[in-house]
């Protein structure tokens, strides 16, 4: 029986050498090596007719399997494109394009246009699929953000947070769009409005989580909705505040952003602060940048800096530089590091994903009130001193109505961890931010057994006056 590849292969090709053949419809010249993938691959990507033109028999007999293949391939390619975040363009890359040819020769890329409109069919398959799961959900949380890009183009981006069935925590951005109306309250309504109700959550909403702008705040009280400010958030502008505040502190932080600027900028500066780390037996570390919008960046840059101030001074050393060494700076940064690690654990904790965090806000602003007190108390340096007076102003201005907010208090009160014993009450001194939940939770289970549990826990639960 004559082999079914052959026949196209005859009819559409010359052979030129052993090695080479000629198509007779564009005169191109491709490699041959006794099989017929490349010259089906250019048939299948410059001259689909002539294959449609050849009868079953002569056609690929696996071509059904062939175009599942081709599809299966598309679907990872689309796949690989949105997780990477790759260019369309990438299927037009030279290098791209001879990696996919020699892991299956008969695949043909699709064009960078043809990739731009799978990538939205990918979208609205895998968004209709998060539809239909998160219309199930009786009830969800949202979060919203704006900012504005390096191009000056405003963006609305929403995410909406929930607990399945199975009590796993999840998550699906609703969506990321486009916001050229001026930022006003009543723009904003609306467009918080049209997200809701194109994904089917009018009346799921149980509360929507956003920053403390003015605007952004007005635009969900419109909705109805019950807005609550973001913690994280709030912790930011405490510490980013009270910072600014400590001249001292400031004088530091801007020479070592000179510091941090001279290192990146120079190849030499670089080689200089590795070569002395290496001399010194220490893992290679590089200078923090600071980033203004958060806080936590102003906490790293200086942890990094106390980390590497040997090396840092070996190398400015060996440099010719008018950048002096901050060593009689050190207590200062050190002592400062003290105060702002309970805001740098908190912060950690509630940006954790898979995490509820709720329910620990009260816990977590009573513990750090009680930890920024206790170092401010016994700290002897007058910088990091003035900065954790100005901590503790900053958390009971933005912090102390946390308490009277009713879903913030029903979330701790029902947490089973925390119950009524993250409320307001003298804590014991301990070291470890949740050191202290843990030790008022141990008092009360000294004396342990299931009868004395139960009365213990009914006494509670009577003793707690109801929540307005």
């Amino acid at each position: 029986m004559e082999n079914a590849h052959k026949r196209p292969t005859r009819e559409h090709f010359s052979l030129d050498t052993p090695n080479k053949v000629s198509c007779l419809i564009c005169d191109q010249t491709l490699s041959y090596s006794n099989n017929t993938s490349s010259v089906l691959r250019h048939l299948r990507s410059k001259h689909p007719n002539a294959l449609a033109n050849e009868t079953p028999a002569t056609q690929h007999h696996s071509t059904p399997s062939g175009e599942g293949r081709k599809k299966e391939l598309d679907d990872v390619l689309v796949t690989m494109i949105v997780k990477d975040l790759q260019p369309f363009s990438i299927v037009e890359d030279e290098g791209f394009q001879e990696l996919v040819k020699n892991l299956d020769p008969t695949y043909v890329l699709p064009s960078h246009k043809t990739v731009k409109l799978m990538v939205r069919e990918k979208y609205q398959e895998e968004k209709q699929k998060a539809m239909k799961h998160v219309k199930n959900i009786p009830s969800v949380c949202l979060t919203a953000d704006m900012w504005t890009s390096l191009t000056m183009e405003s963006y609305l981006g929403v995410t909406c947070h929930y607990t399945d069935s199975s009590t796993e925590l999840g998550s699906v951005v609703l969506g990321v769009s486009k916001f050229p109306k001026s930022h006003t309250a009543d723009n904003i309504k609306e467009a918080l409005s049209d997200v809701i109700s194109d994904w089917g959550l009018t009346g799921s909403v149980a509360a929507m989580v956003t920053d403390n702008a003015v605007n952004m705040v007005s635009g969900i009280q419109k909705l109805g909705l019950c807005h609550l400010p973001c913690f994280a958030q709030t912790i930011n502008l405490i510490v980013k505040r009270a910072i600014e505040e400590q001249e001292v502190l400031a004088d530091i932080r801007s020479r070592i952003r000179r510091m941090v600027s001279f290192f990146r900028s120079s190849t030499k500066a670089t080689a200089k602060l590795m070569l002395a780390q290496e001399s010194m037996g220490r893992q290679p570390l590089k200078l923090i940048q600071e980033v203004d919008t958060r806080w936590n960046s102003t906490h790293d840059i200086l942890q990094r800096f106390i980390d590497l101030r040997e090396p840092v001074g070996a190398a400015l050393a060996s440099l010719s530089s008018d950048i002096m060494p901050l060593s009689s700076d050190f207590d200062i940064i050190s002592e400062s590091l003290e105060v702002l690690a309970p805001f740098k654990y908190a912060t950690e904790e509630l940006s954790a994903e898979k995490r509820v965090s709720a329910s620990k806000i009260i816990p977590i602003i009573r513990m750090i009130q009680h930890k920024v007190a206790e170092k401010t108390a016994l700290e002897r340096n007058a910088s990091a001193s003035s900065l954790g007076t100005a901590l503790q102003k900053y958390i009971n201005k933005w912090c102390s109505n946390a308490e009277s907010i009713r879903v913030l208090a029903l979330a701790t009160f029902l947490d089973p961890r925390f119950k009524t014993l993250g409320f307001a009450q003298t804590p014991p001194s301990s070291d470890d931010l949740w050191e202290l939940l843990d030790s008022r939770v141990s008092e009360t289970q000294r004396h342990h057994s299931s009868n004395s549990d139960a009365t213990i826990e009914d006494k509670r639960y009577l003793s707690v006056a109801y929540l307005p």
